[in-house]
C-alpha cells in the first residue's frame, strides 16, 4: 500500500475510533444512573461493582477516545479500546445466550437491544483497531 494512503487511512481510523468512544462515553457520563441500570441488566457483575463501573468506565472511554488522537498515546489507547470491545462482546454474547431482552447500553438511552447487530458493530471496531495496528507497523518500516 502506498505510504501516503496508509497515513491517511491511519488518521481516518484514529478519528473514527476517537469520535465513537468520546461520543459513547460522554452520553454515559451524562446519565450514570441509566448506565448503571444497563450494566445491571447484563446480570454479570456483582452489585458492589455496578456503580463503580458506571462511574469510571465512561471516563476511560472518553480518555481513550481523546488519546487515540495524540500520537504518543495512540497505541495504548488502541489496545485499551480493543480490550474494552472484546469484553463488551463477551457480555453481549452472554446476554444473547441467556435470551436477555436488554439494551446494549453502548450509547446511553439511545442504545439498541443486544443482538447480532451489536456484535457486528463491535467486530467493525476491532477490525479498525487491527488495521490501525498493521498500518502503524507498516509506517515504521
Amino acid at each position: 500500500m502506498n505510504k501516503r494512503v496508509g497515513s491517511v487511512l491511519h488518521m481516518l481510523i484514529s478519528l473514527g475510533l476517537g469520535a465513537v468512544f468520546i461520543y459513547s462515553g460522554s452520553l454515559k457520563i451524562l446519565d450514570p444512573t441509566g448506565f448503571a441500570q444497563a450494566i445491571a441488566n447484563y446480570k454479570i457483575l456483582p452489585d458492589s461493582f455496578i456503580h463503580v463501573t458506571a462511574l469510571y468506565l465512561p471516563w476511560l472511554e472518553v480518555l481513550c477516545g481523546l488519546s487515540v488522537l495524540i500520537p504518543r498515546w495512540q497505541k495504548a489507547a488502541i489496545l485499551l479500546i480493543s480490550g474494552m470491545t472484546l469484553i463488551f462482546m463477551l457480555a453481549v454474547t452472554s446476554a444473547m445466550l441467556r435470551s436477555l431482552d436488554i439494551s446494549c447500553g453502548c450509547f446511553g438511552s439511545r442504545s439498541a437491544s443486544v443482538g447480532m447487530e451489536t456484535l457486528w458493530v463491535d467486530a467493525g471496531i476491532l477490525f479498525g483497531c487491527y488495521v490501525w495496528l498493521m498500518l502503524k507497523k507498516q509506517n515504521k518500516q
